[in-house]
């Protein structure tokens, strides 16, 4: 869910009931690189992506967790563990 859609959730849910995640690249140059790499947009939409990044960081601290997507199966090990700690299982 992108960020404007998870405030509003936040706002009119029990955070006893929901686990939120801000799953984030370790900067915006390292966004602007796999964007590149992927090869399925173009500059102007990559840099518009970056500067949307640039803005929606401001409310990472609204999220109950902020993970930082360095490594792809730390990052999902992460995942895991968060979920698996919200379930109590």
């Amino acid at each position: 869910m992108e960020v404007d859609g998870a405030r509003q959730l936040l706002k009119n849910v029990d955070s006893e009931k929901v686990l939120s995640l801000y799953i984030m690249p370790p900067s915006v140059q390292e966004l602007v690189r796999r964007l590149r790499l992927r090869g399925s947009e173009d500059e102007a939409t990559i840099q518009r992506r970056a500067e949307r990044f640039k803005e929606e960081i401001k409310y990472k601290d609204q999220y109950q967790h902020i993970i930082i997507n360095d490594e792809l199966e730390t990052c999902i090990n992460d995942v895991k563990a968060l979920i698996r700690e919200k379930m109590n299982i």
